[in-house]
C-alpha cells in the first residue's frame, strides 16, 4: 500500500484540505528524505520530477512532449492528490510549480522541443497572470509551449479562459482542450490550436469498428481551425485505426510510456 495514497485518512483529509510542500513527504521515498533532512528549507519544485510522453505524427514523427506530474522516486500519477488538490485549491501551487520544474529540467539541456503541459482551468481563474509569466519563462528554454486547458467543467468562468487564450497566441503560445465535456460553443470562443480526443471517443469508434465517427470528430475540429490529438492510444490495432480516421497528432503508450526525460534525450533508452 502507497502511504498517503491509499488506506485510513492521512494528514492529507483534514477540514480545510490544506496540503503543504511537507505533506507532500507522504508520497515518494525521495520527499521523505528531503523533509527529513531540510524541513524548512523545502519547495514544491523539490518534489517535482517531469516525466515525457512524446506526441507523434502519423508517420510517427515526434512533433511534441507532453510533460506530465511525478513526483520524484515514484513514477506513478497520484490521482488521489490531484483530486485533492482541485477540491482544496492547492492546484494553483502544483500547476505553478509544475512549469518552474519543467523549466529547470529543460534548462539542463541543449535541445529546444515544443513541450505540452496540463493547467487546471481553476488555476487560470484564480492566477492567469501568474501562470503566464511562468509560461513566458518556459517558452525561452523551449521550441514552442502549448498549454492544455483541462478541468473545464470545473469552471463556469468562460470569459477568463478566453482571454487567457488570446494571451497566449499573441505570445505564440498554444492552446490546447481537452474533448471531454466540451460543446461546439466552448470550442468557438476559446479557439484553440489543438484539441485532444480522449479514450472514451477512440475507444467507442474502435470497438464499434466504426471509423467514421472518429472522422466526424476530427472533421468537427478541422472546422474551427484547430488540429487533433488522439490520446491514450495503447495498441497497435488503434494506432492504425486513428491514422486512418485522419487525425494529426497521435499519443499513448503504444509509441512511448512516460519516462523521465533524461531518459527520452538517451537514444538508448527510446529505442527499447
Amino acid at each position: 500500500m502507497r502511504p498517503g495514497l491509499q488506506g485510513a485518512p492521512s494528514r492529507f483529509e483534514m477540514i480545510e484540505w490544506r496540503l503543504t510542500p511537507a505533506s507532500l513527504a507522504e508520497c515518494s521515498p525521495y520527499a521523505k528524505w528531503i523533509a527529513r533532512r531540510h524541513p524548512r528549507e523545502v519547495s514544491v519544485e523539490q518534489y517535482i520530477e517531469p516525466y515525457v510522453q512524446p506526441i507523434v505524427t502519423p508517420e510517427n514523427s515526434t512533433y511534441a512532449l507532453e510533460a506530465l506530474f511525478r513526483l520524484k522516486g515514484s513514477d506513478e500519477l497520484p490521482v488521489r492528490l490531484f483530486r485533492q488538490w482541485k477540491d482544496s485549491g492547492y492546484v494553483r501551487t502544483i500547476d505553478l510549480a509544475m512549469v518552474t520544474a519543467l523549466r529547470s529540467a529543460l534548462s539542463a539541456t541543449r535541445k529546444r522541443m515544443r513541450v505540452a503541459m496540463n493547467v487546471s482551468a481553476l488555476t487560470l481563474e484564480t492566477a492567469p497572470d501568474e501562470y503566464l509569466a511562468e509560461l513566458g519563462a518556459l517558452s525561452d528554454v523551449t521550441r514552442r509551449v502549448i498549454v492544455e486547458i483541462t478541468d473545464m467543467a470545473s469552471t463556469d468562468n468562460l470569459t477568463t479562459l478566453v482571454g487567457f487564450a488570446h494571451r497566449c497566441s499573441t505570445r505564440g503560445i498554444y492552446v490546447a482542450l481537452d474533448d471531454g465535456g466540451l460543446c461546439r460553443d466552448t470550442l468557438l470562443a476559446v479557439r484553440p490550436n489543438f484539441v485532444k480526443i480522449g479514450a472514451g471517443i477512440v475507444d467507442e469508434a474502435f470497438s464499434a469498428n466504426d471509423p467514421d465517427a472518429l472522422r466526424d470528430a476530427v472533421k468537427g475540429a478541422h472546422s474551427l481551425g484547430a488540429a487533433v490529438i488522439a490520446k491514450n492510444v495503447d495498441s497497435a490495432q488503434k494506432l492504425d485505426f486513428v491514422r486512418t480516421a485522419g487525425v494529426d497528432l497521435i499519443q499513448g503508450h503504444c509509441i512511448s510510456h512516460p519516462m523521465p526525460l533524461t531518459s527520452w534525450l538517451d537514444p538508448a533508452v527510446r529505442k527499447t
